[in-house]
């Protein structure tokens, strides 16, 4: 097997097996990206649950960025976090004599209801207020921890 052969690309330059980056840049090739669409953003509302089961606030996840967010009160969110949000589905089934179980419907985890267009600097101003609520939320949690 050639040297060439055991070496491995990362997105962040050309490693071989063992991990060692390797001096060769003319030969790392760039991340293939995939055909996505623009992010779009909308302010929508989540609405609030409807059973003592569901979570009090909607959580998303994306390519390692999280957000926590509360229901019934506007938001602005990007159409990939949106898609999160429609993809959060579970079956509805009905069981009939003779027939047996069918699945009839897909439910919704987290229903929304869109209010209106946004921007992206909306978006990043309510995220850097989340952040910053959260992160004063946790610190506070650890004082209180402290003293008792």
């Amino acid at each position: 097997m050639s040297p060439k052969s055991q070496e491995q690309h990362s997105p962040f330059g050309m490693e071989d097996k063992a991990g060692q980056s390797t001096d060769a840049p003319e030969q790392v090739k760039a991340p293939v990206k995939r055909d996505e669409e623009p992010l779009v953003y909308k302010r929508v509302k989540f609405y609030p649950k409807t059973d003592k089961n569901q979570p009090d606030n909607v959580t998303l996840s994306l390519n390692g960025v999280t957000l926590l967010i509360q229901r019934d009160k506007e938001i602005v969110l990007s159409n990939a976090f949106l898609a999160l949000a429609d993809h959060a589905t579970y079956a509805q089934f009905r069981h009939s004599q003779g027939e047996g179980r069918k699945e009839v419907a897909r439910i919704r985890l987290y229903p929304y209801q869109v209010v209106s267009d946004a921007t992206e600097k909306e978006f990043m101003e309510m995220r850097a207020t989340g952040a910053r609520r959260q992160e004063e939320a946790r610190l506070r949690d650890e004082s209180v921890q402290k003293i008792a």
